[in-house]
C-alpha cells in the first residue's frame, strides 16, 4: 500500500543501460483521482524515449478508477500512460480491496 503516490521519478542522469525499474507492485490508493505516479524531466510526447525508468505489470487499486500519472505536469490515465510504452501491462482496478483481501495479498507475497 502506497500513499500518497506509488511511483515518483526524478530524471537524474544515470549510466546508459542502468534504468530504474518499478514492476510487479500492487498499489492501493484510497483517494479519488489519486496520483499513481509522477516523473519530472520526461517528455510527455516521447516518454518512452526520454526516460531511464521502466515500469510494468503493476496493479493500481483506486476507489473511482481514475488514477493519473503526471509526466512533466501532463496528466495521463493509467491506460494512456501504459500506452506510451513505459508502463506495459499495468492495470487499474476500480474499487478498493477490503482488509481481509489486503491481508491475503500480503500473505501470498510473503509466502506466509
Amino acid at each position: 500500500m502506497y500513499q500518497p503516490v506509488c511511483a515518483s521519478y526524478f530524471n537524474i542522469p544515470s549510466v546508459s543501460g542502468h534504468d530504474d525499474l518499478f514492476s510487479n507492485n500492487t498499489c492501493v490508493l484510497e483517494n479519488y483521482g489519486a496520483v499513481y505516479g509522477f516523473a519530472n524531466g520526461c517528455n510527455a510526447t516521447h516518454a518512452n524515449a526520454t526516460m531511464q525508468l521502466r515500469m510494468g505489470s503493476n496493479t493500481v487499486y483506486t476507489p473511482d478508477g481514475a488514477a493519473i500519472f503526471s509526466c512533466q505536469g501532463v496528466h495521463f490515465t493509467v491506460a494512456e500512460w501504459a500506452a506510451t510504452g513505459v508502463d506495459l501491462g499495468t492495470v487499474e482496478v476500480k474499487g478498493l480491496p477490503g482488509a481481509a483481501e489486503l491481508i491475503a495479498m500480503g500473505r501470498r507475497l510473503l509466502r506466509f
